[in-house]
């Protein structure tokens, strides 16, 4: 009965779950940020840092800065958009934070 509980706490929507998983490889755009000059960037994820992704949009590499923007993921016929402080981990530190982050999707990024 207890692991019960516990399970039905670690339980998420399915949209939530793309913000454990890997970014590098995947078509990404800038939604929104606080920089307008960012607003609208998209190409593929070549890297990941614990603040930045880097992204080719077939021309050159572009850094954008996770904090301040919020990001939007295409997966299959479906598209997400991520909130970028709470991707604001190092990509294999970010399953370890799951309580964190499942508090900003919450609370929607504040």
């Amino acid at each position: 009965m207890i692991w019960d509980s516990r399970l039905r706490s670690f339980r998420m929507r399915s949209e939530d779950a793309i913000y454990f998983g890997e970014f590098i490889g995947r078509d990404i755009s800038v939604k929104s940020t606080a920089n307008p000059t960012m607003k609208g960037k998209r190409g593929m994820v070549v890297d990941e840092t614990k603040k930045t992704l880097v992204i080719n949009d077939g021309k050159k590499q572009l850094v954008i800065p996770k904090d301040i923007c919020s990001f939007e993921i295409r997966s299959g016929e479906r598209s997400l958009e991520i909130l970028g402080k709470a991707i604001v981990s190092r990509p294999e530190d970010r399953i370890k934070e799951h309580r964190k982050i499942e508090r900003m999707i919450r609370k929607g990024g504040n």
